[in-house]
């Protein structure tokens, strides 16, 4: 018996598939932000993710291996102290919000 299909996955959706079609700038431009900042969020969130794996990992390989885990760990050792070395979770402000003022001054200058 096949499966029901709901006719919108909420889960497999991107932003875009919202975007009304329009020929609007403004519009345009505030949907590329939104999707800018959303897409950045998401990266941060992944990478903690991914950092809790390998930290998962290495305290697996720890209790493993027991007194060689200095040779058997170490891989798994330097990429945790390379990801931890990064930081946290960094904020959008800083990393979309300088590009998109410039090209909000181009719309307002070209609307002008």
């Amino acid at each position: 018996m096949p499966q029901e299909q709901f006719p919108v996955d909420p889960e497999n959706r991107t932003f875009t598939d919202f975007r009304p079609k329009t020929t609007d700038s403004f519009t345009d431009f505030l949907y590329d932000f939104t999707e800018a900042k959303n897409n950045f969020v998401r990266n941060e969130w992944i990478r903690a993710e991914e950092k809790k794996i390998i930290a998962e990992k290495l305290s697996e390989c720890v209790k493993r291996e027991g007194v060689n885990q200095l040779q058997n760990c170490r891989k798994l050792s330097e990429e945790f102290m390379k990801r931890n070395a990064e930081g946290g979770i960094r904020g959008w402000r800083p990393h979309v919000l300088p590009e998109f003022i410039k090209r909000y001054k181009q719309l307002i200058e070209s609307n002008e």
